[in-house]
């Protein structure tokens, strides 16, 4: 091992060891620390004339002050200016003392060659000048047993150290001097994971020293703390905290509160309430900790991997493991720059961070970083290995690859048996661990005996309440729900609960403690939801109807709980990633949860469920989005001084330019690692100090919290007061099985079941097939008959009759966010003509706007109208030459090689119609840059972009709109994550390319569109496509849809007047819904203009009112001047 077991100019070595860990709790510490003995063992110094002497004495007293103190900066200068008198002046042991103490510091600040170089000349030194049967051989061989276990051979530096205690002891040196060994071979036995003899020669050691004195010593210190964590290991959490503490105190005695020897004690404190689930007490001494290392140590010192380490465990808790996979990132930049992967910490983060991509579904990365393991092999006890092992067969499960993982298992217990105490508390993850491996091939009788054991070992080390027992016995809940024994599996579940609330009643079963009660929440949720798959079957043998009534409440109250949690998990995060990724994992919670609200209100018709089933469903969609928008509201209400306001803006802002940095660094071809971790380290140093801004707003602006942390999705009252009379809104939510439509109108909310079903998925993709650019190459799959049977059989099952509703706002779901709801037909076409605009399509009695959700809708607030004349529109156009002027039909779609970009006419004619039609600006060729686009969108109030677009599936951050040629300054792509950092007050965006809201489908986020984008950045109406637009036929709808704008109407019925006068005046040719059917508007329903010549016509009505009476007022004063 290298350097991380000491920080740069920091005597002691500290390191958090994660390798023998409760594997179902997460990772806990370990540290040992190697104490310099040098001062220790000086002999007393005859009485000195010489002034040369009384110099270096001097100077040999200075120097062990600040080698206690860790002030290092000066602690050469008077090491080795003591060690040349000394040596002048024939004193060898004192010469040797600097010696040793030069070796030590050389060891302490990461310089191990020097350091083994100097020890080097110690031992000749000491060989020629006091002979080996000294305390100063004693003490150089403790000096290179320190240096042995920093470099992980810790088999030779054992038996160093016993050869040290062996001449001491013959020497019948010092108490102190023995104690000090003894603790240094106790901190060496606890780094191979050898605890007993660790334990024996600590207590050895601590008797010495309180039999010595009372008072308080750094020798002292450290001792308390390495018992503290030898007693974290062992699993008595009394202790751990009890000789922590004491530490604390004694160091705070002897130092002061700011030394850095107390770092490491605040550190383990920390993961002493980590383990007991108090995250706030964790934090803050972890916050004590790291500003101890920074101000004493630096930004790069292995000091801080503990730190990062530590709390990354405290994200990962929360789920938030995106921060935590920064952490980890972070501490590994720190043991690669200080090249110490393969070391300790090294060893101690590569098991975190494949423990953490398990958690994220990524088991290939997680086994190639444990595999690295394996190679540390004969170097670790072996408990660390069957550690390794565990890791290594909980993936080998988890990956189907059942044999290999029971081979690593047998591993595990054959190392833990016979090293291992049979009730130690590590092997409560053993046992579970197989008992699921057995469960998974369906061995459900041998399984029972390890699920028995696991709680048992749990229950003898933690009594009832613990997070330890809670989770052995809610696996143990699983295996027999598994095995179909439901009532067994209920009381575990039930149990599991009231470890971790002793106040909890197991005999309500349809009562949940509240999520502050339960200190892991993440565990929390998994609980909930397998209690309820329990309820839920045991509702279906339910003895009369009451019983079953009840069984669902608590079904659809537990589903309802773990809501509540992933709202609070949410909206706690930073990272718009951690935020899907949750949204993602805990969709089904969403779906069972309407399943069962529907279920309740079918067996009881109480309103009340139906209203619920529809509010988490709304929950269930675009959760990410929507809580940007939530806290920008949040910060406006909550009455937070604007200093603070414009800090929190500012760090934000920074945040976003580094992370397009970081993508744009990524994407260059020549690849600049630098810049890509200099990137990186300040998108994770601004995340800290928005963490931090974001804790101190919580705490002192209580309205602040409530606001954030009570954030409610629009209920169906308030939904119906808001619509019109002619107003209908149909939102859909997919389950696995089924979709749920919400029919919400000014008079009623219903909802229907519809089965999803094989004719259902086959016509959804019928309708796809038609629609697709195929059919102009006459490779179409599907007539025109079959398209129409099929859009009309798709409009039965999701447009429910109601008369007197011509307004739709359709919130869709999953597929069918890529379904243009306009084709739907009403009513069977028996003979079809050939002519489209004679379909009874959907949009011919219906106006139709689209919304991501309602409760989104409803945070987009209708702004002022905005003026026409503040457009801004652009169309690159991309060349003018013939050989590249595409035909009739080109597409505004492209790969993403420029050479590749078709020339547009149609959308040069389109922007440059529109700015004279509105009295806007237009840019097109060459005008058309990214730059320009950048410098006016801020002040615009409406864009529209006719360019060519190109989606990346793969990191939909990257997909673009492309603009003119690039300059220095702009690529001319514009990236969604540029999008996403821009301010922009336009109320409406007009996207004229292709495919522009459509992109990758997230479960519980939707679409990851360029049209979100601009919804982030603050749009709140956009104008966007399904699929691939025709240039000229695009041109010709724009145009028509301005001109509605113009003539007054609203932007949903603007764009259908436009549809349905392409459809009635297009060619049979280009009458298909390819050409028209693909813009949709999602957004506010009123009118957003300011029409130019408004102010003159209301006054031309004012005057023609008005006319007359003045006329006749004339006529009245001419008679009476007569």
């Amino acid at each position: 091992m290298a350097s991380q077991l000491h920080r740069p100019f920091a005597r002691s070595y500290l390191f958090d060891n994660f390798e023998s860990t409760n594997k179902c709790m997460g990772l806990s510490i370990r540290k040992i620390i190697i104490i310099p003995a040098v001062y220790l063992c000086i002999s007393p110094l005859a009485a000195l004339e010489i002034p040369d002497l009384n110099r270096a004495e001097k100077f040999l007293e200075r120097g062990r002050i600040l080698y206690e103190k860790a002030d290092y900066d000066s602690l050469p200068y008077y090491y080795l200016t003591a060690k040349a008198l000394f040596q002048q002046n024939n004193r060898p042991v004192q010469a040797a003392e600097c010696f040793l103490g030069m070796s030590d510091y050389f060891r302490i600040s990461n310089r191990l060659k020097r350091s083994e170089e100097m020890l080097d000349s110690a031992d000749t030194y000491i060989r020629e000048h006091i002979g080996l049967h000294s305390e100063s051989w004693a003490d150089a061989l403790c000096s290179r047993a320190k240096l042995w276990t920093v470099t992980s051979r810790y088999d030779q530096a054992i038996v160093l150290l016993d050869a040290s205690l062996a001449l001491l002891d013959e020497l019948d040196a010092a108490p102190e001097k023995i104690a000090h060994t003894e603790h240094i071979l106790g901190a060496s036995y606890f780094s191979m994971g050898d605890l007993q003899q660790a334990r024996e020669y600590y207590m050895e050691a601590y008797d010495t020293y309180r039999q010595i004195s009372e008072g308080p010593s750094a020798e002292l210190g450290w001792l308390l703390y390495n018992i503290g964590l030898l007693h974290s290991q062992l699993g008595n959490h009394r202790e751990w905290k009890e000789y922590i503490l004491k530490s604390i105190d004694n160091n705070i005695a002897l130092f002061g509160p700011d030394h850095p020897d107390l770092a490491g004690s605040y550190s383990s404190l920390s993961g002493y309430f980590i383990e007991n689930g108090v995250s706030d007490s964790a934090l803050y001494y972890l916050e004590k900790c790291e500003e101890i290392e920074r101000n004493a140590f630096g930004e790069d010192h292995g000091g801080l991997v503990r730190l990062y380490i530590q709390r990354a465990r405290i994200f990962r808790l929360e789920g938030n493991y995106d921060r935590a996979l920064d952490y980890y990132q972070q501490a590994l930049g720190i043991l690669q720059k200080n090249e110490e992967t393969k070391g300790y910490q090294g060893r101690i983060l590569y098991l975190n961070m494949g423990s953490l991509y398990k958690s994220l579904g990524e088991y290939k990365s997680a086994e190639r970083i444990l595999l690295h393991l394996l190679d540390v092999e004969g170097m670790v006890h072996p408990t660390n290995m069957a550690t390794y092992y565990y890791y290594l067969a909980d993936i080998k499960r988890l990956t189907g690859n059942y044999g290999q993982s029971a081979d690593y298992f047998m591993k595990v217990f054959k190392i833990n048996d016979q090293y291992l105490s049979p009730d130690y508390y590590r092997r409560i993850d053993d046992f579970l661990g197989y008992g699921i491996l057995l469960d998974s091939i369906k061995k459900y009788d041998q399984a029972d005996h390890y699920y028995a054991e696991a709680v048992r070992i749990a229950q003898s080390n933690f009594g009832m309440h613990h997070i330890s027992v809670a989770m052995a016995l809610k696996s143990t809940g699983d295996h027999f729900y598994l095995t179909g024994e439901l009532d067994k599996a209920m009381a575990c579940y039930q149990q599991s609960i009231f470890s971790m609330d002793p106040d909890y009643d197991v005999d309500r079963f349809a009562y949940n403690p509240p999520p502050e009660h339960i200190n892991d929440n993440l565990f929390y949720i998994s609980l909930l939801r397998r209690k309820a798959s329990v309820l839920k079957d045991l509702a279906g043998t339910a003895r009369d109807i009451e019983d079953k009534k009840q069984k669902m409440s608590a079904v659809f109250s537990s589903y309802q709980n773990s809501i509540s949690i992933i709202d609070l998990l949410r909206n706690s995060y930073l990272s718009d990633r951690s935020k899907m990724f949750l949204s993602e994992n805990e969709r089904e919670t969403y779906e069972d949860c309407v399943e069962s609200a529907y279920q309740c209100y079918e067996l009881t018709s109480e309103p009340e469920y139906l209203n619920q089933a529809f509010m988490v469903a709304e929950k269930g969609k675009y959760a990410t989005l929507l809580s940007v928008i939530q806290r920008e509201e949040t910060i406006a209400l909550s009455g937070i001084p604007d200093s603070i306001v414009q800090v929190d803006a500012s760090l934000r802002k920074e945040l976003s330019v580094h992370q397009a940095l970081l993508l744009e660094s990524q994407g260059d071809s020549l690849y600049d690692t630098l810049a890509i971790q200099r990137h990186q380290a300040r998108i994770f140093q601004v995340r800290a100090l928005i963490e931090n801004l974001n804790k101190r707003l919580e705490r002192e602006y209580p309205g602040y919290y409530n606001l954030l942390y009570n954030q409610q999705a629009i209920d169906p009252f308030t939904l119906r007061k808001k619509l019109r009379p002619n107003e209908r809104v149909l939102e859909y939510f997919l389950t696995r099985n089924h979709l749920y439509l919400f029919d919400v109108t000014k008079q009623r909310l219903s909802c229907q079941r519809i089965e999803i079903d094989e004719d259902f998925n086959e016509e959804l993709a019928t309708v796809e097939n038609y629609l697709s650019r195929n059919f102009l190459l006459d490779t179409i799959e599907t007539s025109h008959e079959k398209f129409l049977e099929t859009a009309h059989s798709l409009h039965e099952r999701l447009i429910p009759p109601s008369p007197g509703h011509s307004r739709l706002i359709i919130i869709p779901e999953g597929q069918l966010s890529y379904f243009p709801f306009d084709i739907l037909v009403s009513e069977p076409v028996q003979d079809f003509s050939g002519l489209f605009n004679q379909v009874p399509f959907l949009i011919k009695d219906h106006s139709i706007r689209y919304g991501y959700s309602a409760t989104l809708m409803e945070r987009l607030e209708r702004g002022d109208r905005i003026r026409l004349d503040k457009l801004i529109a652009f169309a690159p156009g991309y060349g003018t030459t013939s050989d590249m002027v595409a035909s009739a039909e080109a597409f505004r779609e492209i790969d993403i090689d420029r050479t590749s970009l078709r020339y547009l006419p149609g959308s040069i004619n389109e922007v440059v119609e529109i700015g004279k039609m509105s009295g806007g600006r237009a840019f097109t060729g060459s005008m058309a840059s990214e730059e320009l686009f950048k410098k006016l969108a801020g002040e615009s109030h409406i864009i529209h972009l006719a360019t060519h677009a190109f989606l990346d599936d793969d990191d939909p951050l990257k997909s673009k709109l492309v603009f003119s040629e690039g300059t220095v300054e702009e690529d001319g792509f514009l990236n969604v994550y540029e999008i996403y950092n821009m301010d922009l007050i336009a109320r409406m965006v007009v996207l004229s390319a292709c495919n522009t809201g459509t992109g990758l489908l997230k479960s519980g986020e939707g679409i990851m569109s360029l049209a979100r984008a601009f919804i982030y950045a603050g749009v709140p109406n956009i104008v966007m496509t399904l699929w691939t637009v025709s240039d000229r036929q695009s041109y010709k709808l724009m145009l028509g849809f301005y001109r509605q704008l113009i003539a007054g109407r609203s932007t949903e019925k603007a764009l259908r007047r436009a549809k349905l006068e392409f459809l009635e005046q297009a060619d049979p040719d280009y009458q298909h819904p390819q050409y028209w059917a693909g813009y949709i508007f999602v957004g506010n329903p009123d009118s957003i203009l300011q029409i130019r010549y408004r102010s003159l016509i209301y006054s031309l009505l004012v005057m023609i009112i008005l006319f007359p009476g003045i006329i006749l007022l004339r006529r009245k004063i001419g008679r009476r001047k007569v």
